[in-house]
């Protein structure tokens, strides 16, 4: 009887071992490792290289979402009100990724997987870190330093400066809080504080200045495109002075009107003046536009306001009234 029980263990035994064991994933690519010296994505394909493609796009994803999270969540240490629209920064989080160098991704691990290559790739984040760091440190240290310039000017010249900066803000909002997604211990608080300064700025700036506009009888027709452009640069229009900042803008003009061969030929000289609370001019600027018709000068006057309009997208409206330096 004993002998028959232990024939039985060791044919179990051997059964056992001889039993196919079931075909597993590595560690490595089912959770995928974290630590402070490198970023990792997988990727998974029967073409080896479409595997590693497949892995540096998911690098970017991540690192997109992570980006992406930081604003959402108000993690960062920039200043995020709770009516302040961040789509322009999470845009520039797009592009900054996609367009992200990955020259230095290294291959770190491969498998082959029911047919599959598997391959894991890693990023040093340091290296992130400089390549972010050194397209952003110049052009940020430029802008602080116009934004010193400025600070103790007019309100409307510091209104011009700031609004071209703060075309700029959403990519550097970006690029920094990139730099700390990369490196954690990266403190961003300097460079934050700059843009939440430039923004706070641009907003008061905003909230203070309005601009009457004033024109005589001939100007009417070209103070719609005026108007039209100051509205777009975040100004309010209005006859009521918000404050000590707001500005009356005074447009005259005198036309002649003249045959050109067969044209009907209407000269604008328009002037631009633009004072203050007090009545002390600000700025000068004058410009001629000349409009031709085949029908009537009327229609020639109207092509002089096209004109202008054109002129003003050309330029920029700050320019064009000479408020611009």
């Amino acid at each position: 009887m004993y002998k028959y029980l232990l024939t039985a263990i060791i044919v179990a035994i051997f059964a056992g071992c001889s039993a196919p064991k079931p075909e597993r994933a590595p560690s490595w690519y089912t959770t995928v490792p974290k630590d402070f010296n490198y970023f990792y994505a997988k990727g998974s394909d029967v073409n080896a290289d479409r595997a590693k493609k497949k892995a540096i796009a998911a690098l970017r994803e991540n690192l997109h979402a992570e980006l992406n999270s930081s604003f959402k969540n108000k993690t960062t240490k920039l200043s995020i009100s709770s009516n302040q629209n961040i789509d322009a920064i999470l845009m520039a989080n797009e592009r900054l990724i996609n367009t992200l160098s990955m020259r230095s991704v290294k291959l770190d691990k491969t498998a082959i997987f029911k047919g599959n290559t598997l391959v894991l790739i890693k990023l040093s984040r340091k290296e992130v870190f400089n390549i972010i760091d050194r397209t952003l440190t110049k052009h940020l240290n430029a802008s602080k330093k116009k934004f010193d310039l400025y600070s103790d000017d007019i309100a409307i010249k510091r209104f011009v400066v700031v609004s071209k900066l703060m075309k700029d803000y959403p990519k550097y909002a970006s690029k920094i809080q990139a730099k700390n997604v990369a490196l954690a211990s990266y403190d961003t608080y300097d460079e934050f504080n700059y843009l939440n300064d430039l923004r706070d700025s641009y907003l008061k700036l905003k909230k203070d200045i309005t601009i009457y506009v004033l024109s005589d009888v001939n100007s009417r027709i070209f103070t719609s495109s005026i108007k039209y452009a100051i509205r777009n640069t975040g100004l309010t229009l209005g006859s009521k002075a918000k404050s000590k900042d707001s500005l009356k803008l005074l447009i005259t003009s005198k036309t002649t009107s003249s045959q050109n061969y067969s044209f009907n030929q209407s000269k604008s000289l328009i002037k631009f003046t633009t004072y203050d609370v007090n009545k002390k001019q600000v700025s000068f600027k004058q410009h001629t536009f000349i409009g031709k018709s085949r029908k009537n000068y009327k229609e020639a006057k109207q092509q002089s306001s096209l004109h202008v309009k054109s002129k003003i997208s050309k330029v920029g409206i700050f320019n064009f009234l000479g408020l611009e330096d």
